[in-house]
């Protein structure tokens, strides 16, 4: 029996195909990974695989996100976080 696809899975294709080349260099910036990490992340899945992977989102945690599209000046995705 499948599962699907997570809601928040879905969620962050939808969301990364809203941002630019410049947003996710932006995002690399603020989420200060750790060495190397950033370079490793050349698209916004990569960027949330690692957010992910960091313990910095999950399905019920996702103040972290809401406040990284805050500094990037993407209000307009702010709101859609909260799945």
């Amino acid at each position: 029996m499948s599962e699907g696809v997570s809601p928040l899975r879905k969620f962050l294709l939808d969301l990364s195909r809203e941002l630019t080349d410049q947003n996710v260099e932006d995002l690399k910036y603020l989420a200060e990974f750790g060495d190397g990490v950033s370079e490793q992340c050349k698209s916004p899945l990569g960027v949330f695989r690692e957010l992910q992977r960091v313990g910095k989102i999950a399905p019920e945690k996702l103040d972290f996100l809401k406040e990284l599209m805050k500094n990037i000046t993407r209000h307009d995705l702010v709101t859609s976080i909260g799945i």
